[in-house]
């Protein structure tokens, strides 16, 4: 797998991306519904709007007889030779009162009175005009009693009216939504990236651990609450590994404090024997046992001490001294011994 993709960060912000993206889709397509739907609502609103307004205009006459009296301006509407609005008025019991249009009279009265709901229809290449007309008839209760009000529109200005909502629909989905989107997106990324902040010092931490700096342990500070065992776990394995260190330290010092005393002795029995080149050599051997023995005590007391290894050191003229040290031995050795070193520190 790529690393990129196994990094818990890039993990989180996909997957929050992904999620951002499907919530983003299904809240547009709730909206675009809604939107369509409201915008048919509204059709349907304004329509029983007009039909209640209707209503008010139907009076009953000296003779007891049910008359619709519009105004000027209601009546140049209902009556335009353009045919854009129809209306049909009838008593409850199904009578018609008055009507825009004979063929709508007509086609109206061959419905039921309208109850207490509201009932929406289309008309097809209607009238001499041909038009389409989304209409709606509904019950209206005024001071003449129950009245069935229809009404009808030319279905472009309901299309009109839609697409209007339409269009202030998509506008807001395209144009809102994706920079909302990309903002929380962006925060979700920031939040994220400040919430790790502390694995990554954790990590830092870790890097630092050795056996020169076994002491050091990872912060459990600002942690999230999932990582808190795994830190803790990590820590008691480091104290494990701490507790290792010490005895094979203190090992080391038994095992070479053990040892001074019999090579002690073997080497006071050697140096009073009489003897040969064999003699000598198992001397040279006693002496090497020695050293490592006291390398041995060296090291672990080095163990112990808390070394600054953060100093700058001129490896040439560590190198040289070391080298001004070993000449005497050199020189009884009949060896020779030679620095190559570069004109620049090291």
């Amino acid at each position: 797998m790529n690393t990129r993709f196994r990094s818990l960060q890039a993990q989180l912000v996909l997957r929050l991306a992904a999620g951002f993206v499907v919530a983003t889709l299904l809240a547009v397509s709730a909206i675009v519904y809604e939107g369509s739907q409201a915008a048919q609502s509204l059709g349907d609103d304004e329509l029983e709007r007009r039909a209640v307004q209707i209503a008010h205009f139907v009076e009953r006459g000296p003779d007891g007889a049910l008359h619709l009296t519009l105004p000027a301006r209601l009546e140049q509407l209902y009556q335009s030779p353009a045919r854009t609005r129809l209306l049909a008025v009838r008593s409850g019991d199904g009578a018609m009162i008055a009507a825009s249009a004979p063929e709508f009279a007509a086609e109206v009265a061959r419905w039921p009175p309208a109850d207490g709901n509201r009932h929406p229809f289309q008309l097809d290449d209607f009238g001499p005009t041909s038009q389409d007309y989304n209409g709606l008839t509904v019950r209206v209760d005024g001071i003449a009693g129950p009245l069935s009000v229809t009404v009808a529109a030319v279905s472009d200005a309901e299309a009109l009216a839609s697409g209007l909502v339409k269009r202030f629909i998509r506008d807001l989905v395209w144009a809102a939504v994706p920079l909302f989107a990309a903002a929380m997106l962006a925060i979700g990324a920031w939040s994220i990236r400040r919430s790790l902040r502390p694995v990554h010092a954790a990590s830092e931490r870790a890097a630092a651990i050795g056996p020169v700096a076994s002491a050091v342990r990872l912060p459990v500070d600002d942690l999230p609450t999932e990582l808190v065992p795994l830190v803790a776990a990590v820590n008691h394995a480091f104290d494990r590994m701490e507790q290792g260190f010490a005895v094979q330290r203190q090992f080391t010092a038994n095992a070479a404090h053990e040892l001074r005393t019999p090579l002690a002795i073997l080497t006071a029995a050697l140096d009073e024997l009489d003897g040969g080149a064999e003699l000598e050599k198992l001397r040279g051997d006693a002496a090497r046992m020695n050293r490592l023995v006291e390398q041995l005590l060296r090291v672990a007391r080095l163990d112990s001490v808390p070394m600054d290894v953060s100093a700058r050191i001129d490896l040439v003229a560590t190198a040289t001294g070391v080298l001004e040290s070993l000449t005497p031995w050199a020189i009884s050795q009949v060896c020779l011994l030679g620095l190559d070193a570069p004109s620049l520190p090291v």
